[in-house]
């Protein structure tokens, strides 16, 4: 693809077929990667999908779709529903912690529902189901806030605090899932409802952990992603207000990264959403926390208005013998990190873990439309990268105090540099250095991934779906590792079609930039005492 009239052909000549391969073709042979295989050519819809030779849709051990269409349905035709009221009313009412976030600020109402409408006329109305299994208290909670109108070209971004046990008996979260349903409780597809991002934030955290600490033990490890209270509201100075949380690390978010889990389904995104944790792990929820919900919609080409149901379902026990799960949130570039679009570059960064533990399983998260392949190594990147590329990134830096060099220090979204390394750099394409890595290092590379989408001729537009994971490198599931172990993130980015582009605001694609960022998220069981920290 390094010129936009091959890209061109190469989609009007494959638009006829029902499954063509993404990426690549190395026929599952990882270390035969040629020069010119890097033209792209692009899957069709997810439910003529099947992957290449060597390679698997992305899989993540908590998704559990059949769980979703099967005994979640089913109970939920049960329910018996409240009657609605205002979500200020409703998130006030499962508050725990003593941080009221948007529902204290003044301006979060008119600014954060940005481009649509405002927070303050949606209504939730819940469902509760109790019972006991095995000798355990289970509730499932179902919070429904809607119908809301998505129109064309707009966003709507939700934020609250779902139903979820008032007490502190019920330890651990097993089962969730954010929904997004049209007006007959059916899932919607994407096109054209792209689920943005799905997060779930938490409030209560203790101060003595927070990584933003120096006496804390996870200092400067921002993938733990949590701060204390306090901070929350120190970042909101400077005409923010108190509305800005950290990315959670224990429930997993969902973007459109495991869309497309299952071909039967047929584009629907909401069963894929669906998390029922292995049994004997949970979500832990501590003294005092609040699991708020963040959810942003937009509504892309083809189509025209949509009816938006949020659904959120929750189940918690009362099994308090359970190894906590925490969700890591580790970054390669953040939210401003701007690549280039016209040629091949790459990006990286290593952490070092603070503390012991076991992650058991992960998904990879980028912007797929802009095509790349990720990398998780268990060396240090710069000892395997080529020294001539390290010398020409003047910013990036291995060491793992990430946040504190970045200018967005506070963001867990903070990441090695604000721009990638051009590979033109050194002379090199990325299928070379990837030849040439594979060939020297093979033995670090503990996980692949790959982006894949989905064009529509019609709108002349790709969408992302679910990448491919290579079958001959997944190591990052059930990967014990000691305090100190070195974890790299390496993204290898291609250019950028003129359909992508065409989307990045002007101000932007003025700067030959494309807003990008790699992130890995695995679930992890630490070796650490959590929970004593909340009764200190």
């Amino acid at each position: 693809m390094r010129r936009a009239v091959l890209f061109v052909a190469a989609v009007a000549s494959a638009q006829h077929k029902s499954n063509w391969a993404p990426g690549y073709r190395t026929a599952g042979n990882a270390t035969t990667i040629h020069d010119g295989e890097a033209e792209e050519t692009w899957a069709a819809y997810d439910h003529h999908y099947e992957a290449p030779a060597g390679w698997e849709l992305q899989p993540f051990a908590y998704q559990n779709p059949d769980r979703y269409t099967g005994w979640y349905s089913e109970r939920r035709s049960k329910c018996k529903w409240s009657s609605p009221v205002s979500v200020f009313a409703h998130t006030k009412k499962y508050l725990r912690s003593s941080y009221g976030g948007a529902f204290t600020g003044s301006k979060w109402k008119s600014r954060n529902m940005y481009n649509q409408w405002s927070q303050s006329s949606l209504e939730a109305t819940v469902c509760t189901q109790r019972w006991e299994e095995n000798g355990h208290k289970y509730q499932l909670d179902i919070t429904r806030l809607g119908p809301i109108i998505l129109n064309p070209g707009k966003i709507i971004n939700t934020f609250f605090v779902p139903a979820a046990p008032l007490g502190d008996d019920m330890a651990y979260l097993v089962e969730a899932v954010d929904g997004y349903l049209d007006d007959n409780l059916r899932p919607l597809s994407y096109p054209p409802v792209h689920p943005h991002h799905s997060a779930v934030y938490v409030s209560g955290f203790p101060e003595k952990l927070a990584y933003n600490n120096p006496s804390s033990p996870f200092f400067g490890f921002n993938a733990i992603a949590r701060l204390p209270i306090s901070a929350m509201n120190e970042q909101g100075k400077g005409g923010q207000g108190d509305d800005w949380f950290q990315t959670s690390t224990n429930t997993p978010g969902f973007n459109n990264d495991l869309y497309g889990c299952d071909p039967q389904l047929e584009d629907q995104a909401t069963p894929c959403y669906y998390v029922k944790v292995p049994d004997g792990y949970g979500f832990p929820r501590y003294k005092g926390e609040d699991h708020w919900a963040n959810s942003v919609l937009e509504h892309v080409p083809p189509g025209g208005a949509r009816k938006v149901i949020y659904e959120y379902g929750r189940v918690h026990t009362s099994n308090k013998q359970l190894k906590p799960v925490h969700i890591l949130d580790f970054g390669v570039g953040g939210d401003g990190a701007l690549y280039d679009t016209k040629g091949d570059g790459i990006a990286w960064f290593t952490y070092r873990m603070p503390v012991s533990g076991v992650f058991t399983s992960s998904w990879f998260h980028t912007h797929p439309v802009a095509p790349s392949d990720f990398w998780v190594l268990d060396v240090d990147a710069e000892k395997v990268l080529p020294p001539e590329l390290v010398r020409s990134c003047s910013t990036c830096s291995s060491r793992n105090v990430i946040g504190r060099l970045h200018r967005n220090w506070a963001s867990n979204n903070s990441g090695t540099c604000e721009r990638d390394v051009p590979l033109s750099s050194i002379g090199m394409t990325r299928s070379q250095l990837m030849r040439r890595m594979l060939e020297e290092h093979s033995a670090h590379l503990r996980c692949w991934w790959r982006t894949r989408t989905a064009y529509s001729p019609s709108a002349d537009r790709f969408y992302g779906r679910t990448p491919l994971r290579h079958k001959d490198y997944t190591g990052c599931d059930q990967w014990r590792f000691e305090k100190g172990q070195v974890v790299s993130l390496i993204a290898f980015n291609g250019p950028v079609p003129p359909q992508v582009l065409a989307a990045v605001p002007p101000s932007v694609r003025k700067r030959g930039a494309f807003p990008q960022h790699h992130r890995w998220w695995p679930a992890a069981v630490l070796d650490f005492p959590f929970e004593e920290y909340y009764d200190a």
